[in-house]
């Protein structure tokens, strides 16, 4: 099931076991959906098509200059890399434009195309990623208005300081911004992520998610996997 924003036609979806709700929140009307997601046997996260379509119009809004930005929020496990790649993948089949960057892509070719995760670097990574965004914004100054029309941020971003970059550099570059919180069992993301992220410290940054509480001016989001 899919729990659609208000200001958008009510439609339902059974996702084979598995139910996700996408909904549109501010922090005055804070609400949960009525049931817990659930998983699918195989542990995976699975995410329709229909879904990037049914939740916003990756299109900007009449009157927005430039695209839009998304930037992705969840636990390690969550789903996020799907979602990020269910979201430009139905951009792209709507003949828009769309890019993800993401600090993992750091790690593959540090590995020659393999995941090779190096704690040491991950500074690195973040800011690799964080140039990559930048260039994506950037780039739509240089060409016609509406070259670029969806930028996903694919990393944890746990924290509002961690959200905080992109979300003011799509503003500078007159691109609207969302943040999608991908919400998930602490230990089912545990169970199934890639990075080998304990249990521990998966329910840490779910912790951080749920203390941290998001500006009331941003476009928030809640995605249930």
């Amino acid at each position: 099931m899919i729990r659609i924003p208000d200001h958008t036609p009510r439609q339902d979806h059974r996702l084979g076991d598995i139910r996700v709700y996408v909904y549109k929140h501010s922090h005055a009307d804070q609400r949960t959906p009525t049931h817990a997601g659930a998983s699918s046997p195989s542990g995976r996260t699975c995410f329709h098509w229909g879904l990037a379509r049914l939740a916003f119009s990756l299109r900007a809004r009449p009157g927005a200059r430039r695209g839009r930005v998304v930037v992705l929020q969840g636990v390690s496990g969550a789903g996020k890399s799907t979602y990020a790649r269910t979201l430009t993948e139905a951009a792209r089949a709507q003949g828009l434009h769309a890019a993800m960057v993401s600090a993992d892509d750091y790690f593959v070719r540090l590995g020659s195309g393999t995941y090779t995760f190096v704690a040491s670097k991950l500074q690195e990574a973040h800011a690799a990623c964080f140039r990559e965004f930048i260039l994506h914004l950037s780039s739509a100054m240089d060409a016609n208005p509406g070259c670029v029309d969806l930028i996903v941020v694919d990393n944890t971003n746990t924290t509002v300081h961690e959200l905080s970059p992109h979300m003011l550099a799509a503003q500078a570059f007159g691109f609207e911004a969302e943040v999608h919180r991908i919400g998930c069992d602490p230990a089912i993301a545990a169970a199934r992520n890639l990075h080998g992220v304990p249990t521990q410290s998966v329910r840490a940054m779910a912790e951080r998610m749920a203390r941290d509480r998001l500006p009331a001016r941003w476009v928030v989001r809640e995605v249930r996997s």
